[in-house]
Formats: structure tokens, sequence, C-alpha cells
């Protein structure tokens, strides 16, 4: 019994490469050896897809089962036979439809050569396990402004004063779960807000300008 369990949005992708003719996996690795660390999952994408005869959409998914099995490798170390025998073996309880015993054969044999790229795909993936390391991970913001008056204590319910509230939505991951949070803000606030994020910005261009020639620096994607 395998100790994987492949989920099913990414069997396709498997499918996928046993399936890919030996040009197109031939260019599929010319491409991922010259492709330069901190390259992302989607620009991946778009190169393999340049440089082979393969549509978009199949490269996607060829992007995420490698940034997928990246993952993985990071959790089995230098055990790669291991690391490969169970992901056939999670395959094949999935009753996931590769073929003929020479078709699989054909996919250990390309999994083996898709996890010979540390120096660009592995290392490109710890950088961005970084960020998800963390217990809470930003998704999203909105503020929406509201007019609250003031009503007087008489009968007739007249008004003429009134205090605009903008409220801010943060919208974060927590340990896997995503949850959201609200905070009362007033124009004071927003003005707080925006010099601490000009000043974050300034001094994460400070560091990436005096650290340039030390650290390739990685922009992680939003999608």
């Amino acid at each position: 019994m395998s100790k994987l369990r492949i989920p099913e949005s990414f069997r396709e992708g498997f499918k996928i490469l046993s399936s890919l003719s030996e040009v197109d996996f031939k260019n599929l690795l010319k491409t991922l050896s010259k492709t330069e660390k901190g390259t992302l999952p989607e620009e991946l994408s778009s190169k393999i897809s340049e440089n082979t005869n393969i549509d978009k959409n199949i490269t996607r998914e060829i992007a995420r089962i490698l940034f997928s099995i990246y993952s993985l490798k990071e959790k089995f170390g230098e055990n790669i036979s291991q690391l490969i025998n169970e992901l056939l073996l999670a395959l094949k309880n999935a009753n996931v439809e590769i073929g003929t015993k020479a078709k699989w054969s054909k996919l250990e044999e390309r999994l083996n050569n898709l996890l010979s790229y540390d120096e660009n795909i592995g290392n490109t993936f710890k950088a961005l396990k970084l960020l998800s390391d963390y217990d809470r991970i930003f998704i999203e913001s909105k503020i929406i402004t509201d007019i609250r008056p003031a009503f007087n204590d008489s009968d007739n319910l007249t008004t003429n004063t009134a205090l605009i509230v903008h409220n801010l939505k943060i919208g974060f991951n927590n340990d896997g779960q995503q949850e959201e949070l609200y905070f009362a803000l007033d124009s004071n606030d927003l003005d707080e807000l925006r010099k601490q994020i000009e000043r974050a910005k300034k001094k994460e261009e400070m560091l990436k300008s005096t650290l340039k020639d030390k650290f390739l620096f990685i922009q992680p994607s939003k999608e």
C-alpha cells in the first residue's frame, strides 16, 4: 500500500506525461535544462508550449505536476527511486489508466528524468515554499466605504452630521482554511496604512538593489 494519494485533479497530468511523444518529451527536457531559477509554474507552462508542439492547456498540467512532484521530493530527500515507486503505486491504486507494462516503465523513466532539475525547478519550489511556512497567508483585501449618519433623539429623526467609515476586509489562509477579518477605518487610518505600505515597498527595493548580486529574488504569482 502506497503512503501517497494522488488527488484526482493531478491524475490527468501523469497520464499526459506518459502519453507524450518522444520528440515532445525530449523538447520538454531541453526546455527544463534552459529554464532559469525563479521561473514560476505559469511562466514555465508558457516556455514549454513555445518550445514544443504541446497545447498550452496541456503544458499547464505538466507544470503543475512538476512542482507537485518536487514538493514530494522535499519529503523523500535523496531517495528518488522510493519516491517514484510510491508515485507509481499510488497511481495504480487510484486506477489511473496508463496502459501497458511498457508504458508504465516509460512513465517511471520519465519521472526519473524530470526529477533531475534541482538547480532550477527544485530551488524555485523551495523558495516558494518559504511563503507557505507561515501560519496565516494573505489572499485578498477589499475596502467598502459607508456613510453613517448620526440622528438626533427627537421623534423627527433629523440629522446634519455623518461619519465616513471604511470597512477593510482581509482574506487569508489559516492552516489550510480560508478565513476573513474586518476592520473599521477612518481617513487617518487609511493614511497610516498607505504610509506603512510605501515604507515596506521602499525597504523591499533597497534590499533587492543591495543584494541583487547575491540572490535571485522570486516574485510569487497571485494566481
